[in-house]
Formats: structure tokens, C-alpha cells, sequence
């Protein structure tokens, strides 16, 4: 990895796709900026859910909806998950 004013300032670095999930108001706008502030503007951008689900993908809230089925969907991928885990975890 290179960072500007570095001997290899020059090399491309490879693009990193960071998601941060949480319920609503559990920081994970904070924890953005954080990170946005700790690599710079010009090196980390922060792009919103909101702003790819109802500007880039056109999808709204609305019953049946695309978005609303993707996210019953991984809804229940992560309670399947989860339960997988806790019968390993009594398992052990």
C-alpha cells in the first residue's frame, strides 16, 4: 500500500469495499466519517444506503419491492446463520 507523500506515492493500491451494518442509530454514520476522516476525502468515499437504494437503484419502500425483498431475504440468511452458530457454539 502506498499513501500520498510516500516513496511509492505512484502505485495503485487495490479498491477496498468496506459495508458497515448496524440498527438504526447504533453509530454506523459516525463510524463512517471516522474512517472517511482517518484515510481523507480523496482516498475514502462514504456512499449512504439511502442514497444507492432510492437514487442509483430507483427502488422505493414500498410492499413488494425489490429492496424489501432483498432484505427479508438476508434477514432470514442471518437468523439462519445465527442459529447455526448457537448449535455449534452449545456443541462445543
Amino acid at each position: 500500500m502506498s499513501f500520498r507523500g510516500s516513496p511509492d506515492q505512484d502505485k495503485v493500491r487495490p479498491a477496498l469495499l468496506v459495508v458497515i451494518r448496524g440498527n438504526s442509530a447504533s453509530g454506523k454514520s459516525t463510524v463512517a466519517t471516522a474512517v472517511q476522516r482517518r484515510f481523507g476525502r480523496g482516498e475514502c468515499a462514504v456512499v449512504a444506503q439511502d442514497t444507492v437504494r432510492r437514487q442509483m437503484l430507483r427502488e422505493f419502500d414500498e410492499p413488494g419491492a425489490f429492496n424489501i425483498r432483498l432484505i427479508d431475504a438476508i434477514w432470514t440468511i442471518e437468523e439462519t446463520i445465527d442459529r447455526i452458530h448457537g448449535d455449534i457454539a452449545s456443541c462445543q
